[in-house]
């Protein structure tokens, strides 16, 4: 067994009511413990009370007062050594009456808490443990009730200050002998809150690193206790977590910038919406005048141009608002309500019904009643719909809407039987601007079936289209029962 000295002082100091303590008598060792002489204190030259750490003034106020409330106690204090730095010492005290009974005596024991006596056996560990504090990529250490470590984790000597080479250098040294006064700092305020009942202290601390950039580590302490339920001391674990960091501030940095390019896409969205339909509106009013003007002298030849023009002006307001459409899908905030899907189909075909065709639409029985945002399945039928009879290819046809649950969604159809879509135009239908006949013949900006797309896939759904290629099709599409995400669609 290895045996220690302890380093400790002895003080006799007179509290005297409304003046400076006095001390009568301080050891030789005082010396060894904070690099003063006894006659520094005796003389007035050094006072004890301002080597005290700022933030142990409490245990000053406690010490020194001139009066028995407490007349015994045990305590850890940090103390500035002659050479500036802290030393963290274990002080015991007591107080009694002084021999003329008009003042109070206090004796004052302080000892170094790295030399207070213990065996190295007992910080001898199982070879399992020993090989894990070796190689662990964790900062980990133990300490007693004096702040002092009695075990450490081999990457922590790697980043301390000093020649330490093994963890057995540090046994039985504090944080102040070991990093920076202040980052010892800030691991005493938090012992001190484990050794003052909490059961966790955790933070997030910030450091520089040798290159001087910053890093980070995530500091949590936590109590050990005797079979008693007495704290006895505390271990820690520090992870680095610079990498974490520095990706959470890229990504607050791209969510910054993909804020920016949505307003950006906001501000172009109303100037395509708004400003671009003026000279349009111009356009349109400028052929009526135009038709109105020429009256019956107007040529069939010039009456076409006319009505081709004004059919153009039309499609290109029709192909900004879709602009506008898709542009915020997803972008505002919007309730989950209750929706009848089979009442919700029914309207948006009462909506985009024309009278030059007669269609019939057939809802199946069994469509479900969900918790789910409105709009963008008003959108999703209304174009899907719009197109089959928009596209239908007789005067008569049927539509006919129908859903299957799946785990956690429903699938939903609409099938129609016009001339369904050729395999190899179904893949780019989904795109933007895209027809499949001549824009003159169908009137419609292409959109239709992109802003459908981004509605179902912003939710997480999926969408598909079935088609032989020349008699009638299917869409269908995945549409979840539950929707994670508080977004609507402006329609």
């Amino acid at each position: 067994m290895v045996k220690h000295t302890v380093t400790e002082a002895h003080f006799v100091i007179l509290l005297i009511t409304s003046a400076p303590p006095q001390v009568l008598s301080v050891s030789d060792e005082i010396e060894s413990l904070l690099g003063y002489q006894p006659q520094d204190f005796i003389s007035g030259k050094i006072s004890l009370k301002e080597l005290i750490h700022n933030n142990d003034q409490d245990i000053a106020t406690r010490l020194f007062e001139p009066d028995l409330t407490h007349d015994s106690d045990g305590f850890n204090i940090r103390l500035r050594q002659a050479n500036g730095k802290i030393r963290i010492t274990r002080g015991e005290f007591s107080k009694k009456p002084s021999a003329s009974g008009s003042n109070i005596e206090l004796e004052l024991l302080l000892q170094d808490v790295t030399s207070l006596s213990r065996s190295l056996e007992n910080n001898i560990r199982n070879l399992n443990f020993r090989t894990l504090m070796k190689n662990t990529d964790d900062f980990i250490f133990f300490k007693d009730r004096n702040h002092t470590f009695t075990d450490i984790s081999q990457t922590l000597v790697d980043v301390c200050e000093g020649e330490a080479e093994s963890w057995t250098d540090l046994i039985g040294l504090t944080d102040y002998e070991v990093f920076p006064e202040e980052y010892a700092d800030e691991y005493y305020r938090l012992e001190k809150q484990i050794f003052a009942g909490a059961e966790l202290v955790h933070e997030v601390q910030e450091f520089i690193k040798e290159d001087g950039s910053a890093g980070w580590v995530d500091n949590r302490k936590y109590p050990i206790h005797d079979d008693n339920g007495n704290i006895i001391g505390l271990f820690g674990v520090a992870r680095e977590i610079t990498n974490e960091k520095r990706a959470e501030q890229r990504q607050i940095r791209l969510i910054d910038e993909l804020k920016r390019t949505n307003d950006d896409l906001n501000n172009f969205a109303y100037i395509a919406s708004h400003d671009l339909k003026s000279p349009l509106r111009g356009i349109d009013q400028l052929a009526t005048w135009i038709t109105e003007d020429l009256g019956d002298n107007i040529d069939s030849e010039t009456q076409s141009h006319l009505r081709l023009m004004r059919s153009r002006v039309s499609r290109m307001e029709s192909l900004l608002d879709d602009l506008l459409t898709y542009s915020r899908v997803g972008r505002t905030n919007d309730e989950v309500t209750q929706v009848s899907t089979a009442r919700l189909v029914e309207n948006m075909f009462e909506l985009v019904a024309t009278s030059d065709k007669q269609i019939s639409l057939n809802i199946a029985a069994d469509m479900p009643t969900l918790m789910t945002q409105r709009a963008p399945l008003e959108l999703i039928f209304r174009n899907l719909i719009s197109n089959a009879i928009k596209h239908h290819d007789k005067d008569q046809g049927n539509i006919t809407v129908s859903a299957r649950p799946l785990s956690n969604a429903f699938e939903f159809e609409v099938k129609d039987d016009g001339p369904g879509i050729p395999i190899e135009s179904q893949e780019r239908v989904f795109g933007m601007f895209q027809t499949l006949k001549p824009r003159d013949s169908v009137e419609g900006s292409g959109m239709g079936l992109a802003l459908v797309k981004k509605a179902v896939e912003h939710v997480g759904g999926s969408i598909r289209v079935e088609s032989e290629g020349k008699h009638g099709c299917r869409f269908k599409f995945i549409w979840p029962t539950t929707i994670s995400r508080k977004n609507s669609y402006d329609n």
